[in-house]
């Protein structure tokens, strides 16, 4: 999807309830809880400073690679 995306310039709206995934792909990022937009920014913006508890939680129940 990245390369189709940089390669053509296309705009790409994809729907994952993977925040490991939106964190790979996505420029932007909108959250949304119940139907209703509860945060969105720029992937650093959401990521890096969540406001919303929502997002918060979304984000700490990410899972982690153990690598040894």
């Amino acid at each position: 999807l990245r390369m189709i995306n940089e390669t053509l310039g296309t705009t790409i709206v994809m729907v994952t309830h993977s925040m490991g995934v939106a964190s790979m792909l996505a420029d932007r990022i909108v959250i949304m809880k119940d139907g209703e937009i509860v945060e969105g920014g720029t992937k650093a913006e959401v990521l890096s400073n969540p406001e919303s508890e929502y997002t918060k939680q979304l984000l700490c129940d990410v899972p982690r690679l153990m690598v040894d």
